[in-house]
């Protein structure tokens, strides 16, 4: 035979009371260990989020680079201003082209003659010519292979804090190698070399 015990609504009232949840004091030790984990992970997220969009910046200097390198070595002849060369020819040519004088990683200062340069929010998110008309071909081909964007830099401030808006490509006037550095139209100083190799100061 079973047997049942008698139902007791007063144990059930004293069980509930025992339940009653956080205290106030409990509380707030939570939320401050919360601020605690917050503020020592967060500057190591930053870092990462920073450092993931400098490879992809440096990912599109590579692009770059390689494009104007598929441009020169093609053997494509171009014609401006009534002369006809070339590409490689009209790559060596300095004409009337902007230049710019970076700072190695050694410290040293040399000339870099602007083929293309790309500027953020001016000429239609695309890239333009470093002021010769006879570059006007290669950049063509940069613009037809890159595919350029309004958003083409993702982080837009260097590790020393400057301001970045802008991709140079050109040629090293030391060696004739191509060279694509990421910088500032309005900091000098603030130029990092992407291609062929990556500056310290991007990585």
């Amino acid at each position: 035979m079973i047997k049942l015990n008698k139902f007791n609504p007063s144990l059930v009232f004293k069980a509930s009371k025992k339940n009653q949840g956080f205290s106030l004091v409990e509380l707030i030790i939570v939320i401050a260990i919360m601020a605690i984990l917050a503020a020592a992970i967060a500057p190591a997220l930053i870092r990462y989020i920073d450092k993931s969009r400098r490879a992809d910046d440096v990912q599109v200097g590579r692009i770059i680079g390689e494009a104007l390198s598929l441009a020169i070595s093609s053997g494509d002849e171009y014609q401006s201003g009534g002369d006809s060369d070339d590409m490689y020819s009209w790559y060596m040519k300095d004409l009337t082209a902007d230049v710019y004088t970076v700072t190695d990683e050694n410290g040293n200062n040399y000339d870099l003659v602007c083929i293309a340069q790309w500027i953020y929010g001016q000429n239609g998110s695309r890239f333009i010519n470093g002021g010769a008309s006879g570059h006007d071909f290669l950049v063509d081909e940069i613009n037809n292979t890159v595919d350029p964007t309004d958003v083409m830099i993702k982080c837009t401030k260097n590790p020393k804090g400057s301001t970045l808006n802008t991709y140079i490509c050109g040629r090293n006037k030391t060696n004739d190698r191509i060279e694509v550095w990421i910088g500032s139209t309005t900091d000098n100083k603030a130029y990092y070399l992407l291609y062929p190799e990556t500056c310290s100061d991007y990585k």
